[in-house]
């Protein structure tokens, strides 16, 4: 009996209708019918038990097909309408199924060995006492004890022990007098307490004492015939089939020990596993975020995201499969923290994708989500000035790229400080102002023009950096004011720049013209 690994004292818990039924989508089904005696249980709250409980662990089924059969032909020769047994007849009937369905002892059995070889266990042979004396209409209470499972049958008045552990066990009845004596022996010792004693019921503080241990339902006991097969699983470090019996236990007899058992094998199952599909680790790894330890779980999913995005997206390019998976992972992930991170991952990860594919303009709303996280991320800067840099470069001197910068100023204010960007915003503003004015298109040349000042406002250093692009404008503004006779408007314009341009040539020749001109009018 591989009950002794584990301690199990403690109430039994529930688990969820959602729960459930993410159990039941996972991969740890042996056959379609096993799946569903299980979907039963969640859907109504009841199943054949029997019958699942010839399917735990049974890869044999066929030899099993009489298993009814002879639980029926033994019912039917005992069993009368309305009758009541005895406590003689209760301890005979012991030995008559002890004599017909039982052959070994041996440690793990699966259940239904028991119909196949007669070999068994406490667990097994509990269970179809359990069952033949259900059919039977004959009171019984499982037991479940540390390491131990056994029967006790008309628990209310004869308290007959069916035990199981070895070849050879004895039938055990305990009368009033015995219990009575039992209880007394507590009392004198000490380990029944005064209060208590003296305002508890007799019964219930012997079933609190003698036996020590819960009683459990038949579908609590083919969690444990399950919890068997995991422990077995385990000890040949079969991890796959011992994480399976294990959620299996945790369906049916769910706790929180049982619930560490799952985690502890799905850990090693998951970091051992090599044939998984990508959707049945984030299956696994979905679950291992439910009953195992966070900081594990985390770190898995996140070494499993690295992985998808790296083959879907740059090895064997598949965006469809990246995004589906990227997706699947973000409805599985609660942790916020844990799920900003991932999402910012994906948006490092798509920018670089549409980076190397040269489509600029899909790369923006990645870049825009990333710097929204962190604007002090150096990282995310360097990308994000290097990706803006290229993309402005691509676009037509001039206005498109003025206006272009003009907006991602606003979007990213650290490119202002950027030299290359600074520059070359100055030249395709001034490319334009030089445009406008030559064109006599003074309207928009002026906005362009006011922006430009704007910006060297902010950083006047920027002008001598600038200075051969800025005289290369200074011709094309003053003719059009020149010719328009508005020298007043040329004067305010050149000693704009003379601020910033002390010892420019050309800004000081036309602003000395220019002063001539205003006193001649």
């Amino acid at each position: 009996m591989l009950l002794s690994v584990v301690y199990f004292a403690g109430r039994c818990q529930d688990i969820t209708a959602a729960e459930k039924q993410l159990i039941l989508n996972l991969n740890i089904f042996s056959n379609d019918a096993e799946k569903k005696y299980f979907k039963e249980i969640a859907s109504s709250g009841s199943t054949d038990l029997f019958q699942l409980m010839l399917v735990a662990g049974n890869t044999n089924r066929p030899a099993t097909i009489n298993a009814s059969e002879r639980i029926e032909t033994f019912i039917q020769r005992r069993s009368e309408q309305g009758k009541e047994y005895s406590s003689k007849e209760i301890k005979k009937l012991y030995g008559e199924i002890h004599q017909v369905f039982f052959t070994q002892y041996v440690d793990n059995p699966f259940f239904a060995q028991i119909f196949i070889n007669g070999n068994y266990n406490c667990a097994t042979a509990s269970a179809l006492y359990a069952i033949l004396l259900n059919k039977l209409n004959i009171e019984y209470s499982i037991r479940e004890k540390p390491t131990h499972v056994y029967i006790v049958v008309a628990p209310s008045s004869q308290n007959i022990v069916y035990e199981t552990t070895a070849p050879g066990a004895m039938v055990m009845q305990l009368n009033e007098s015995a219990k009575t004596k039992f209880l007394e022996y507590l009392h004198d010792n000490k380990l029944i307490g005064k209060e208590e004693w003296e305002n508890s019921d007799k019964n219930a503080l012997f079933e609190k004492y003698f036996y020590g241990d819960n009683e459990i339902n038949l579908q609590q006991l083919c969690g444990l015939l399950y919890y068997n097969l995991g422990i077995e699983a385990a000890q040949k470090e079969d991890y796959a089939n011992s994480y399976k019996n294990f959620e299996k236990a945790y369906f049916l007899h769910p706790g929180s020990r049982m619930k560490y058992f799952v985690s502890m094998t799905l850990a090693t199952h998951l970091y051992k596993a090599v044939n998984l599909s990508e959707e049945e680790k984030l299956a696994a790894m979905n679950r291992y975020m439910q009953v195992g330890d966070s900081a594990a779980a985390k770190e898995m999913i996140g070494d499993f995201f690295e992985k998808v995005s790296k083959k879907y997206l740059f090895q064997y390019p598949d965006m469809l499969r990246y995004v589906t998976i990227y997706n699947s992972i973000v409805n599985v992930v609660k942790d916020s923290a844990f799920l900003r991170y991932i999402h910012h991952d994906h948006y490092v990860d798509m920018a670089h994708y549409y980076t190397i594919k040269e489509d600029l303009d899909s790369i923006k709303p990645y870049l825009d989500s990333l710097y929204s996280m962190n604007t002090s991320d150096l990282l995310v800067k360097e990308q994000i000035t290097t990706t803006i840099y290229n993309m402005v470069r691509k676009l037509p001197e001039g206005k498109e790229a003025a206006l272009a910068l003009k907006e991602h100023f606003k979007s990213y204010p650290f490119l202002k400080s950027n030299s290359n960007l600074q520059e070359y915003y100055v030249y395709s503003i001034v490319m334009e102002i030089a445009k406008k004015y030559g064109a006599d298109n003074e309207k928009e040349g002026r906005i362009y023009l006011e922006d430009l000042k704007a910006f060297l406002d902010e950083q006047p250093q920027l002008a001598r950096r600038s200075e051969k692009y800025l005289e290369a404008m200074v011709p094309d503004v003053c003719s059009y004011y020149a010719r328009k006779k508005n020298y007043k408007t040329v004067k305010e314009f050149l000693l704009y720049f003379k601020k910033l341009l002390p010892d420019n040539e050309e800004v000081n020749r036309r602003l000395t013209n220019v002063e001539i001109r205003v006193k001649q009018q």
